[in-house]
């Protein structure tokens, strides 16, 4: 649900409630549970950017439209207190993610849990600045299409075009 649900913040912009339920709509014909929760994050974390700058802001603004309780929910939270604690090192981040939210941790095809950890590793990371949120993304690999895709639409409401580096246009 995360690399279709862009648009629903685009679409929506400064109304996270709306944006997510359009999202969870789109979302849920294809999955379930926290596949549904991460269309609405996106979608509520694109919609927030439109009115606030600092990610941290963002992913907060955003986790209001999913429930606490989801295992979603709560890996974001995880990711932000290994942030607030660690805030110099991305790669000691990503260390911890793969160790608590790795692939390895989610069976499947869709690993939702993982690729939304790199997310978040990669807005709060990349500090408002938009090159530095994308190369920190792609850098971790994993699914660098739609993580970079839904980190690069997140920046770019944020920032603007005036803070995207004229060699991303």
């Amino acid at each position: 649900g995360q690399i279709f649900s862009d648009i629903w913040g685009l679409l929506i912009p400064g109304d996270v409630t709306k944006a997510a339920k359009f999202a969870r709509e789109a979302s849920s014909i294809t999955h379930d549970r926290n596949g549904i929760f991460g269309g609405m994050f996106i979608a509520a974390l694109v919609s927030a950017a439109f009115y606030l700058e600092d990610p941290l802001m963002i992913i907060k603004a955003a986790l209001q439209v999913i429930p606490e309780e989801s295992a979603y929910a709560q890996m974001v939270n995880q990711v932000m207190a290994f942030y607030e604690n660690h805030p110099l090192d991305w790669r000691e981040c990503y260390s911890f993610i793969h160790k608590n939210f790795g692939y390895n941790k989610f069976p499947g095809v869709v690993h939702i849990i993982p690729n939304a950890a790199i997310v978040i590793m990669g807005l709060l990371y990349g500090g408002g600045d938009f090159s530095r949120t994308l190369q920190i993304t792609n850098m971790a690999g994993w699914d660098t299409d739609c993580n970079v895709g839904n980190v690069g639409t997140v920046m770019g409401v944020a920032v603007g075009i005036d803070g995207i580096p004229e060699y991303w246009r």
